[in-house]
């Protein structure tokens, strides 16, 4: 009974390996080997419909490109290096204006295999899984070497025989799945490098073709072109900003001249209010002194009028006080006299 408990704790670290690597094998091919066949088949798709427009119209190309990778994965990488194509005119042989494009930008630096192939397939991860199984495949020997050592008795004779015969079979069990977890991982790298290297053959393909598409290179016609272009773009640049810099200028200046003009406006009123009010002051004092110095005069002569009135008025007066008196005293000497000559 012993003995069964512990072949069958012998057998825990080779199980466990196996269902690690099962696993693993069963994550691989889903999650990375499904997903490749399928990118390496849609690459070469796309190869082959490109190809078939190698012999088409130069000016009709990129609308045709347009086409191929709408609607794919790839559709966002085309539309970056759409931006780069130059496009310029040129007159074919019987005198008709075409458009045609120049790529100035290798294909390469848009359709990478880092954005293409490693980011969706999560190459960096895979490409170390069977260092993984290898590590496990190890932990599983040394696990079992320790549950063979652990049950190991050396008390009697017959138990140091039966502990070497587990121990001997859980090495065996654990040398097995190490065995099979280096397969696994020697497997794995084989299936991972050869789908790898189908995918970006594919797209070193794909970015051949594509850069086969359009022009590139640098002619003397075309640099012409591109110079006249760029000269034209770079006068209207310079017409822009100096049209930009004059309206700047006469902001300015009216904004300089409106303030000057309020200043200006300002200091002369301020001028002329400062003359006013020196000019009221000197005709104030101008009248004063003409008419001061006159109605001194006219004051004096009617003072001098009123007292020589005053002492003839007094003089008149005096005058008759007198006559009064004197008429008085004669009236009452007469009275006298009569009385006398009625006494007699």
């Amino acid at each position: 009974m012993a003995t069964s408990f512990a072949n069958l704790i012998q057998l825990v670290p080779p199980a466990l390996v196996v269902t690690v690597l099962v696993y693993a094998l069963y994550a691989f091919f889903t999650k990375y080997m499904s997903p490749a066949k399928k990118l390496a088949i849609t690459l070469l798709w796309i190869r082959d419909t490109v190809n078939t427009m190698r012999n088409s119209e130069p000016h009709i190309r990129q609308a045709g490109l347009n086409k191929i990778f709408k609607n794919t994965f790839l559709e966002e990488n085309w539309k970056e290096f759409s931006r780069t194509l130059h496009e310029y005119k040129f007159v074919d042989s019987e005198g008709v204006v075409k458009i045609q494009h120049r790529s100035t930008v290798p294909v390469s630096y848009f359709f990478t295999a880092s954005a293409i192939i490693d980011k969706p397939l999560k190459v960096q991860y895979f490409k170390h899984l069977p260092g993984i199984l290898t590590g496990v495949g190890i932990i599983g020997t040394f696990a079992g070497l320790l549950f063979g050592l652990t049950n190991f008795d050396a008390t009697t004779p017959d138990s140091i025989n039966r502990s070497v015969g587990l121990l001997l079979s859980g090495v065996r069990d654990a040398f097995y799945a190490s065995a099979f977890a280096i397969t696994a991982s020697m497997v794995v790298t084989h299936l991972e490098k050869l789908s790898y290297q189908r995918c970006l053959h594919n797209l070193e393909e794909l970015n051949s073709l594509v850069g086969k598409m359009f022009d590139s290179g640098v002619l003397e016609e075309y640099l012409a072109t591109l110079s006249s272009q760029n000269i034209s773009v770079e006068v209207k640049r310079f017409g822009d900003q100096l049209n930009e810099s004059l309206r700047d200028l006469n902001r300015s200046m009216a904004t300089n001249s409106r303030n000057q003009a309020e200043t200006l406006v300002r200091d002369l009123a301020k001028v002329i209010q400062d003359s006013n009010d020196r000019l009221a002051n000197q005709i104030e004092n101008s009248l004063v002194r003409q008419v001061r110095n006159p109605l001194e005069s006219f004051t004096d002569l009617v003072s001098k009028n009123v007292q020589s009135k005053s002492a003839a008025s007094s003089i008149n007066q005096k005058e008759i006080i007198k006559k009064i008196i004197l008429a008085n005293k004669d009236s009452s000497d007469t009275s006298i006299t009569r009385e006398e000559a009625q006494g007699f």
